[in-house]
């Protein structure tokens, strides 16, 4: 098993970087533009917190579609 990734390692990797802790709840998930940021949301927090870090991409369209009984919505 890989292990998890922490916030310590997260804060070290280019930013701006999305970032969302493991446990839900323990602080906003959401782009961090750099690392004053960051810490300030992580205030309390240890540095091996397990958190789910990326890179920021840019999305230029998306398509959600709902399917339920072999049909589609849309």
């Amino acid at each position: 098993m890989a292990p998890r990734p922490r916030m310590e390692r997260a804060a070290r990797e280019p930013f701006p970087r999305f970032i969302k802790p493991l446990v839900p709840k323990q602080f906003r998930a959401r782009v961090y533009p750099g690392p004053p940021e960051l810490e300030e949301e992580f205030r309390g927090l240890t540095a091996d917190t397990a958190v789910l870090s990326a890179e920021v991409v840019d999305i230029q369209a998306e398509a959600r579609s709902v399917v339920l009984d072999q049909q589609s919505d849309g």
